[in-house]
């Protein structure tokens, strides 16, 4: 029974069997006793691991690797299909890093809108520079135009419509 919620995102524990996929980085929740007897004894050099869960030797059980019809208890031959760039876990990683451009309508209509109210912001914080220039001190003329702008349009709107209607 493997946790591979780091890949997948499943809350729920997957059952693996003989033939099974697992990838690097997989926890192990539990490992069931098994037979497998092998004779090749370079290859039962190779798939000298006992019980994947557990570091220490479990009482009971008996390893020997001197008989050519040993019987392991407990173990996994794991074969390297991919490493580095080919692996799912940097696929899934370069997923993450990497935007995707969105195709939603209604994003790019928000984008265009939001374009629009920048443009009446800045009009509008123009015309009442031109308006109130002759009555009002500059500074205070300035002030008071910012803040209608802003006021107006928020600086968080562009920022929500960035991320998109999810």
């Amino acid at each position: 029974i493997t946790d591979e919620s780091f890949l997948t995102g499943e809350a729920v524990p997957i059952c693996k069997g003989i033939g099974s996929i697992v990838y690097s980085g997989t926890k192990v929740i539990k490992s069931t006793s098994s037979s497998v007897s092998l004779n090749n004894t370079k290859l039962e050099k190779l798939v000298r691991v006992k019980n994947l869960t557990k570091k220490s030797e479990i009482p009971g059980y008996s390893f020997s690797i001197a008989s050519s019809h040993s019987v392991f208890d407990d173990i996994a031959l794991g074969i390297v299909i991919k490493i580095g760039k080919q692996t799912r876990r940097n696929k899934l990683m370069c997923s993450l890093a990497v935007k995707k451009p969105s195709n939603n309508e209604l994003n790019e209509k928000s984008i265009e809108v939001v374009k629009y109210l920048i443009l009446g912001a800045v009009f509008l914080m123009l015309s009442f520079i031109v308006y109130f220039l002759p009555r009002i001190p500059l500074a205070t003329n300035l002030e008071f135009s910012v803040d209608v702008a802003l006021t107006f349009f928020s600086p968080a709107l562009y920022t929500c419509l960035q991320i998109g209607a999810q």
